[in-house]
């Protein structure tokens, strides 16, 4: 979802609910409020011809606590994310104090879950978790729209079981439905519809599917699929690609785009990057155009990847790596064999990292100790650099 600098302007400075918090200085704090060993540049590669080590420098955005945060979104406006109690939280730019933007009213279902949350221009989609009826044995995720300055609506009572991702280009919002016609679907909503709206059900996808990641261009929606058994997922699948003006019109066509098991794409520069992973060979990171000319990139394998000016990152959580997730980057030219490896910059980390874009933050994420830290392109870069041998 998402794709950075470190340059903040003027922004409310709104009093802080979360715990732990207190106004301060947005000025780079080099620690991250983290161990020193934690930011120190780390040792190079070991015999396993693994990724570079080199940790690099963070900057606390915020004292406020963000333990039970589920996911994470940012743009040049702020740091945007959800808690675990279905609310949505802001950390504007030029301050150190979140505000609550808005906060479903019914029961948290509770638990970790697959939130989805996406920034727009200036309004925000996001799902909540919560229990579908008396009994509790059951959740809906309802999708909401919010404005930055206040507002909020649902938009869908419920996306079935748990979307992994919503997308959207200047028109539309793009996801995963159920419910909406004969089992599972890709369909599409306009950004500024009305609560209620009817969404466009672009693809039927069946009833032993579902939606695992999904992105977007000017002209194509992607998105994977991975078979299910009784919900339980099995394995991420293929990319699927179609063109998105014959999907609204009700006359696409699907094509196979990749073949590998593909975890996570974003479409950049125009070519689809994603991280695979293939039964039986190898994983990794590939680009491919749109013609269906591939490179790999010498990069690792994520559940998170990003596309930012002149780095592509990706980062794995803690459940992969314990006891944190790590971050690794190479940069966006490098290609399998020329030389260039991964750096992994950044460790202990529990959300995985999001990219502001243009003018916002850098890369942000937060840390084992609920920290939201953020990295700029500057160091990154020079991590990267550092780390080539």
């Amino acid at each position: 979802m998402g794709v950075g600098r470190l340059v903040w302007g003027s922004g409310l400075l709104v009093g802080c609910v979360l715990a732990g918090c207190s106004a301060q200085s947005l000025t780079p704090n080099r620690d991250g409020g983290a161990p020193p060993e934690t930011v120190s540049p780390g040792p190079d590669a070991g015999t396993d011809g693994g990724p570079v080590v080199r940790l690099v420098p963070t900057s606390l955005l915020t004292n406020a606590d963000l333990s039970t945060a589920q996911v994470l979104a940012a743009d040049r406006d702020g740091i945007y994310w959800v808690t675990l109690g279905n609310q949505l939280w802001m950390l504007p730019t030029g301050s150190s104090a979140p505000i609550q933007l808005a906060v479903d009213p019914s029961p948290s279902s509770g638990g970790d879950y697959a939130a989805c949350l996406l920034v727009r221009d200036d309004e925000l989609f996001w799902t909540a978790s919560i229990y579908a009826d008396d009994t509790r044995s059951y959740f809906r995720s309802p999708l909401h729209r919010t404005d930055k300055t206040g507002g909020d609506v649902v938009l869908l009572p419920n996306l079935s079981g748990e979307p992994r991702e919503v997308t959207a280009d200047d028109n539309d919002l793009y996801f995963p439905g159920g419910g909406l016609g004969d089992g599972v679907e890709i369909a599409a909503l306009p950004l500024h519809a009305l609560p209620g709206a009817t969404p466009t059900v672009l693809s039927t996808l069946g009833f032993d599917v579902d939606v695992y990641s999904m992105a977007v261009d000017d002209t194509y929606l992607y998105w994977t699929t991975f078979p299910n058994d009784s919900t339980i997922q099995v394995d991420e699948g293929p990319v699927t690609r179609a063109d998105k003006a014959s999907l609204l019109a009700g006359a696409g066509s699907l094509s196979q785009f990749i073949d590998d098991d593909v975890a996570a794409m974003q479409a950049a520069g125009g070519s689809l990057f994603f991280s695979y992973a293939s039964p039986g060979r190898d994983a990794g990171v590939g680009r491919v155009d749109q013609n269906g000319s591939r490179t790999n990139l010498p990069l690792p394998w994520g559940t998170t990847l990003l596309v930012l000016d002149r780095w592509v990152v990706t980062a794995v959580p803690a459940t992969s790596v314990p006891p944190g997730g790590l971050i690794r980057a190479v940069s966006i030219g490098a290609v399998v064999g020329d030389g260039s490896v991964a750096v992994e910059i950044a460790d202990q980390v529990k959300i995985l990292p999001v990219a502001g874009g243009p003018g916002g933050p850098g890369l942000v994420f937060v840390d084992g100790s609920g920290h939201l830290l953020a990295v700029s392109e500057q160091d990154l870069g020079a991590a990267v650099a550092a780390g080539q041998y």
